[in-house]
């Protein structure tokens, strides 16, 4: 009888903690507890250009977002808009370099490098060190460019 009673018990604990359910356990493996919160990111950076569509930086940081997930032509759609509101904007013409180095255009990167360092000076290291195993002619834009 104290057997048959601890063994209630014990099944009891089990069920009300959760260790012991007829529901089916969810699919926690790391890649799909990744997978989701890539997911969920995308809405943090999808909002942001339906709220505010004329928000450069929004755009940038979308572009960026896509770039990372190696998703360059939705990064460089992104990073066209950013650069259609402000033509000016040396970060944009920066990562829109890096996007298209990325799929191996490298003349267009060049130009886009050419663009970053005239409207900022400053990103003439930054921009050098990524053409350091690049062509030659990627880097004598740059230094015209200065």
């Amino acid at each position: 009888m104290n057997k048959l009673w601890l063994l209630g018990i014990t099944a009891m604990l089990l069920f009300c903690c959760g260790c012991a359910s007829e529901a089916p356990m969810a699919d926690s493996t790391p890649q799909t507890q990744f997978a989701e919160e890539v997911r969920d990111m995308q809405s943090d950076y999808d909002e942001p250009v339906i709220t505010d569509p004329l928000n450069k930086t929004a755009w940038f940081l979308k572009g960026m977002y896509h770039d990372d997930a190696h998703q360059y032509d939705r990064a460089l759609e992104s990073f066209n808009k950013a650069l259609s509101l402000d033509p000016a904007y040396a970060d944009a013409w920066l990562a829109k370099g890096i996007t298209l180095q990325n799929l191996n255009f490298d003349d267009m990167a060049g130009t886009c490098f050419e663009m970053a360092v005239k409207y900022d000076p400053s990103l003439a290291v930054q921009v050098r060190s990524l053409l350091e195993n690049r062509s030659e002619s990627d880097q004598i834009a740059v230094s015209r460019a200065e």
